[in-house]
Formats: structure tokens, C-alpha cells, sequence
């Protein structure tokens, strides 16, 4: 199955924008969601609320990525949509 991930405007904004580590603790989270999607370090649960349909994954500490997945005809598209605080996010 093809697998595609793409970044929303909103969350490259925010990635670019975090100190170094936090890039390099993205990039080990997102290596490891894709060769296992439910790894225990990653607590990757589906949320609800104002992100119903959205998951969630750990980052780094307290911070989270925010993504949809999408399926089309040519397989699954994942989409990072916000990156943040966990405090920031679900208020």
C-alpha cells in the first residue's frame, strides 16, 4: 500500500520554527509512526473534541503532533496539521 505524508502550511510553520531537537525529535516520532504505527512511546490515540477525526502523537516532552489520515485510490495519505502543547491544544 502507498503511503504519502504531507505537512498543512499551519504545521511546517511550526516545525520550522521549533529549536533543533524539537526537528530531530519530529523526524525519530515520524520515522517511528511510520514503521510502527503503535508504538507505546508514541501513545498514538484518536482524539476527540475540537480534533475529532484527528490523532495524536508524542514529540518531544509535552509537545504533540496533530495529524489526519486520509485513504484515496492511491493508498493512505497521512496529514500533520498542527504541532504544540499539549496545554495549547486541548484547552
Amino acid at each position: 500500500m502507498h503511503l504519502e505524508v504531507q505537512f498543512s502550511k499551519q504545521f511546517d510553520k511550526q516545525l520550522r520554527a521549533s529549536r533543533e531537537e524539537v526537528r530531530k525529535a519530529f523526524s525519530d516520532s515520524l520515522q517511528l509512526l511510520l514503521t510502527n504505527k503503535y508504538n507505546f512511546s508514541l501513545n498514538n490515540h484518536l482524539l476527540t473534541g475540537r480534533y475529532i477525526g484527528y490523532r495524536s502523537i508524542n514529540v518531544h516532552e509535552d509537545l504533540r503532533a496533530i495529524y489526519r489520515e486520509m485513504y484515496g485510490e492511491r493508498g493512505m495519505v497521512m496529514v500533520f496539521e498542527v504541532l504544540g502543547r499539549q496545554e495549547e491544544l486541548f484547552k
